[in-house]
């Protein structure tokens, strides 16, 4: 959490699959505005055409739950978004939820936040 305060760019995590079907995504975390924004955007993975523009496959929404000190802990919805990828891009634009300064120092353990992510199908 301190790294991306004092960076002041956004850190991303190495690109997984989620269990319901073959969407490379990445974690996204960035500080704006003074809050913590936590989100995911669509990667091009291993299954994609390596140049053609990518488009939403399969509708799903995320549920990202951050756990902190005392059993504090904060459910993030991030609704159905776009997952397309432009023309030879490697990913697309993410959709992200925020956690506000205020509420920064309960949900994170010396600096360190612990999240985890949760997809539902929507159809």
């Amino acid at each position: 959490m301190s790294e991306v305060r004092s960076l002041g760019k956004s850190l991303t995590s190495a690109p997984f699959y989620n269990n319901m079907n073959p969407i490379c995504l990445q974690l996204a975390v960035k500080f704006q505005g003074n809050n913590f924004i936590i989100g995911l955007v669509r990667y091009r993975g291993k299954y994609d055409d390596a140049t053609n523009e990518i488009t939403t496959t399969q509708d799903f929404s995320i549920t990202i739950h951050a756990f902190g000190k005392n059993g504090k802990q904060k459910k993030l919805i991030l609704p159905d978004f776009n997952f397309t990828i432009p023309h030879s891009e490697m990913f697309g634009k993410g959709k992200g939820a925020l956690i506000n300064n205020g509420e920064i120092p309960s949900l994170t353990i010396d600096g360190y936040a612990n999240i985890h992510c949760f997809f539902n199908n929507t159809i």
